[in-house]
């Protein structure tokens, strides 16, 4: 089993040394680490992903720039369940494609979000919940109504895939709107700052 922890970071100040892969990844100018680490099954493994937060944490490279906090995902025999071994190697490319694809979608509606509003806040809408989303990750737990962790992965993914493609057609859609009415606003005005020119003023 593994176990994931999340490190939130300032992005002008990082960590020198990397013992274990990360994934990084950013939000209005902060990265994120997500470190993943093999541990024993059972009561041992949960003994030593503990011990490996409390080093973390006490890891002199981080202080001041990074708190760590357990990021909590499925495991145990029946979780997250791969399949055969041709499954699993098709699953390295489909999870690394998708990674790229929802990657993108996320920093293109990042960027629109900024355009229109540069101190945007970024909230999380979550199990009928707005959270920020520092907190979020901080406090995030697998949702088991919409990921079964009896679920194979490649279900998982294609559901995650299908329900991204959906949020970035709506996003398309909307901005596609809001550029036509914006359009129309500006057209409107210089409509009538012509016909003004002809007027009297009395």
């Amino acid at each position: 089993s593994s176990d994931l922890i999340s490190l939130d970071c300032r992005a002008d100040r990082q960590p020198k040394r990397r013992r274990h892969p990360v994934l990084a990844m950013s939000m209005t100018g902060q990265e994120f680490w997500i470190v993943a680490v093999g541990c024993a099954k059972g009561d041992d493994g949960a003994a030593q992903k503990n011990d490996l937060l409390n080093q973390l944490k006490r890891t002199p490279a981080l202080n001041g720039i990074a708190e760590p906090a357990k990021f909590d995902v499925p495991d145990g025999e029946r979780s997250l369940l791969g399949g055969s071994m041709d499954t699993l190697m098709r699953l390295t490319d489909d999870l690394a494609k998708a990674d790229g694809q929802v990657d993108n979608i996320l920093h293109r509606i990042e960027r629109q979000y900024l355009e229109l509003e540069p101190k945007a806040n970024f909230i999380v809408k979550s199990q009928r919940q707005e959270i920020q989303c520092l907190n979020y990750l901080r406090t995030w737990h697998w949702d088991e109504a919409k990921y079964p962790k009896s679920r194979s992965i490649a279900d998982t993914l294609t559901w995650m895939t299908g329900t991204m493609n959906f949020i970035d057609e709506e996003v398309r859609n909307k901005t596609s709107q809001y550029n036509e009415i914006k359009t129309q606003k500006g057209n409107l005005s210089k409509k009538d700052g012509a016909g003004l020119t002809g007027k009297d003023l009395i």
